[in-house]
């Protein structure tokens, strides 16, 4: 016996009938009207029609978080970030002023006039006349050395001065000289600054 499609109530013949050419047309026409209905449905039609405004086409502009096609809220996106990018530059940028150039440029300005490229600090005992201390690489044409000091024993009956200096010897040394070591252990804190 045969059964019926759920939907379009399409003829199933079953395994032992014979085919029959009239059911087979009456499903083709089924599916045929079903298949007219479907395209000619108006509000399917109006649906259609709203969704390819609101996409809007590949050249729209103006899009905007209030307003705009889908693709000019795109495009508003890619020219965005295309003014990022060009407003950020390239690492190599230079000429900057405070109303010109890109952030790169502005870095690289700020830079070059003198922000801190490095500190390195320590702590040195003299308890010898002269000690030195090895320290990174700096460029010596913008480096600088700190110090401050204090004793760490006194004799009452010596009044001689206490002091540390400290220098240079080249571009990864300190070369630091005590006036009183022989009454005073002097401890010396120390800061190089590098500038770029």
């Amino acid at each position: 016996m045969a059964q019926y499609t759920t939907n379009y109530n399409l003829v199933k013949p079953a395994d032992n009938e014979t085919a029959d050419i009239a059911v087979i047309n009456a499903n083709m026409d089924k599916i045929d009207t079903a298949i007219a209905e479907a395209g000619n449905n108006p509000q399917l039609e109006a649906d259609v029609a709203e969704i390819k405004q609101d996409v809007g086409t590949t050249v729209d502009t103006g899009g905007s978080e209030a307003g705009g096609t889908i693709f000019g809220k795109l495009n508003r996106i890619i020219q965005d970030i295309l003014g990022m990018i060009t407003n950020l530059g390239k690492p190599t940028d230079t000429g900057a002023t405070v109303t010109t150039g890109s952030m790169f440029a502005k870095l690289n300005s700020i830079l070059s006039k003198g922000c801190v490229k490095s500190v390195q600090c320590g702590t040195v005992s003299m308890d010898s006349v002269t000690k030195q201390v090895t320290i990174s690489q700096v460029d010596l044409s913008k480096s600088f050395v700190l110090i401050n000091f204090y004793s760490g024993s006194f004799v009452s009956y010596s009044t001689i001065d206490i002091g540390v200096a400290v220098h240079f010897s080249n571009s990864t040394t300190l070369n630091f000289r005590s006036t009183a070591y022989t009454y005073y252990t002097t401890v010396a804190h120390w800061q190089v600054i590098e500038f770029y």
